[in-house]
């Protein structure tokens, strides 16, 4: 069978770390474990120890007055995977203006990096920063997006990947917009555990992706694999 894989999930944040990453490895899934600030980064990275977890260096907007840029840097070549970043202007966010000039900076500093993105009400200026950063080597991920159709096609012709999770499998305004999405630009994640799904039955995300895009969950899970090894060899 097809390895499943999980492109954002905040391992640290879960009840019981230990717990899963057994299921993790006993499973074979391939996980890109999501921090969200530096520090965070530094301390997870000491407890994983597996082949199939790569832990992501953060700095999430909604934290945003803590950021420690000199720390990001720090870490910056230690992987090649980003996350979680972006912007958040929904109304618990303010500071707009902070958000932009923190963010444009780690896209500059990431370039040949996969990068999950954070977009809460701020699509638009998500996608103004990753034109204005643009790195054909680099694999923008935007992380449970639930933006417009305008800016979903504007995130497509950019080449973006999305990540879906199982909250937005279920939702109207996904089944409105996904007949837009290219399937060889899926990926899955759960969120955990910030949403609905959790590592723990990754096959229901898969279930109901397939028969969203009515075909069989195998070649579904096929494909995504598939993606998945594409964002991997374009950052190498």
């Amino acid at each position: 069978m097809t390895n499943y894989i999980d492109t954002h999930i905040h391992l640290d944040l879960l009840d019981d770390l230990n717990k899963a990453i057994n299921y993790i490895d006993l499973n074979q899934i391939y996980v890109i474990a999501m921090t969200n600030h530096p520090k965070v980064y530094e301390a997870l990275v000491k407890k994983i120890n597996s082949k199939f977890i790569r832990v992501a260096l953060g700095m999430h907007p909604e934290l945003i007055n803590k950021a420690n840029i000199s720390l990001f840097k720090k870490y910056i070549n230690s992987t090649k995977y980003i996350g979680e970043i972006g912007l958040d202007f929904s109304k618990r966010n303010n500071d707009q203006e902070l958000q932009k000039s923190i963010f444009n900076e780690i896209l500059n500093l990431s370039k040949k990096k996969i990068l999950s993105i954070h977009s809460r009400k701020a699509e638009s200026e998500v996608l103004n920063s990753i034109e204005q950063n643009f790195d054909k080597d680099s694999s923008y991920i935007l992380h449970w997006y639930s933006g417009g159709k305008k800016d979903l096609q504007r995130a497509i012709e950019l080449g973006c990947y999305f990540s879906l999770n199982l909250n937005m499998l279920e939702s109207k305004k996904f089944c409105d917009y996904s007949s837009l999405l290219p399937i060889n630009k899926i990926l899955i994640e759960s969120d955990a555990p910030f949403s609905k799904g959790n590592i723990f039955d990754s096959h229901l995300t898969y279930c109901k992706l397939a028969a969203t895009f009515n075909i069989p969950e195998q070649i579904m899970a096929i494909q995504v694999f598939d993606n998945f090894k594409n964002i991997l060899t374009k950052s190498n």
